[in-house]
């Protein structure tokens, strides 16, 4: 086996323990990771989650039927949505101002923060389907 299908095969593996994990809500997600007023774990999780799930996309392999556009509008929307995982936690910690998460009398950041959040986790499916939806209009020639 390839080294990118074992990282792919391990990141799927990790992103569906993760998920449910956070169905069953264990009492320990509220838990800080170090600290008193650290980040919980279920933030931890959540942080891991969006950072790992764009990075499916950019594992699977590139297909030779699909035209530089939409390849490269596919490939830039999935390294967005890694970029947006990887700062998830700091934007948090920007808008709420702690850890946990938690927006008390802020209601504008928590719907930046939920805007955020939508737009991380969806936009390597944008770039897929956006991908797909070029095809028809870039074949490769």
């Amino acid at each position: 086996m390839k080294s990118k299908n074992i990282l792919f095969l391990i990141s799927v593996i990790v992103q569906i323990t993760i998920i449910v994990a956070l169905a069953t809500a264990p009492a320990w997600f509220s838990q800080p990771v170090v600290g008193n007023a650290g980040m919980p774990w279920g933030n931890l999780l959540t942080w891991v989650l969006l950072t790992l799930f764009p990075s499916n996309f950019l594992l699977v392999r590139r297909s030779s039927q699909t035209g530089t556009v939409p390849q490269k509008f596919n490939y830039g929307c999935a390294y967005l949505g890694f970029a947006q995982g990887l700062l998830w936690g700091i934007v948090t910690y920007m808008l709420a101002g702690n850890w946990a998460g938690n927006f008390v009398n802020d209601p504008e950041s928590a719907e930046i923060w939920e805007l955020y959040t939508y737009v991380t986790a969806l936009l390597p499916f944008i770039g897929y389907f956006g991908m797909r939806l070029l095809m028809i209009f870039f074949k490769k020639g």
